[in-house]
């Protein structure tokens, strides 16, 4: 019985090794926890777009984050470039008491070439009879997608936060790889406008 007792006694000290480790191992996931905070991923994101994504050791997200945002603002800049050239050929049409797109002043004419609204040969012929009231269905409908770029900005800077915060609850957990959460920028072709608009889509994955 004698030989036994080194045995058994070694074999309680692994166990209390064990034991001890597992502990350690909690503690520096707790402590990683609470180092790691949500309410600094968003709060990061809500100052500077992808900085919450950079915190959250998410890199790879933040050219998605600025591309989105990129594609938001290219497409409310061009609407508004094409509102104020209609806007411009039409007030100036009212003030002048004009009728037809080519009694515009050269410079309004090269506004509306330059987006492409009538090509040169036309407004600056006696042909460019287009008459100038008829610009307001046009101006209506670019200030209709200036709204929408407006929204499209803002909704990619609170998904940009979302995204931070979201990620930042599961930093320090061991989640699922089927779990995630994406949100791609897209194009939707409109036929009633003959054009597209710029989409934003979210996408959770369990």
């Amino acid at each position: 019985m004698v030989g036994i007792q080194p045995i058994v006694a070694q074999s309680e000290i692994d166990i209390d090794a064990e034991v001890i480790d597992t502990i350690n191992d909690g503690d520096k996931a707790t402590e990683l926890f609470k180092d790691h905070n949500p309410r600094k991923a968003w709060q990061y994101s809500a100052i500077i777009p992808g900085l919450g994504q950079a915190y959250n050791k998410k890199y790879w997200k933040i050219p998605i984050v600025y591309a989105a945002f990129g594609a938001a603002y290219y497409y409310y800049y061009e609407s508004a470039l094409n509102y104020h050239a209609l806007h411009d050929a039409y007030i100036e049409g009212q003030n002048f008491n004009m009728q037809y797109v080519n009694q515009l002043s050269d410079h309004t004419k090269q506004q509306l070439i330059d987006r492409k609204y009538f090509s040169e040969s036309y407004i600056n012929s006696a042909a460019g009879r287009f008459e100038i009231s008829r610009l307001q269905d046009n101006i209506n409908t670019q200030q209709q997608h200036m709204e929408r770029g407006i929204i499209l900005i803002f909704a990619v800077y609170f998904a940009n936060v979302l995204d931070a915060l979201v990620d930042g609850y599961f930093f320090s957990y061991d989640v699922d790889s089927n779990l995630a959460f994406d949100v791609k920028p897209g194009l939707w072709y409109n036929p009633a406008m003959n054009g597209s608009t710029p989409t934003l889509s979210f996408k959770f994955t369990f």
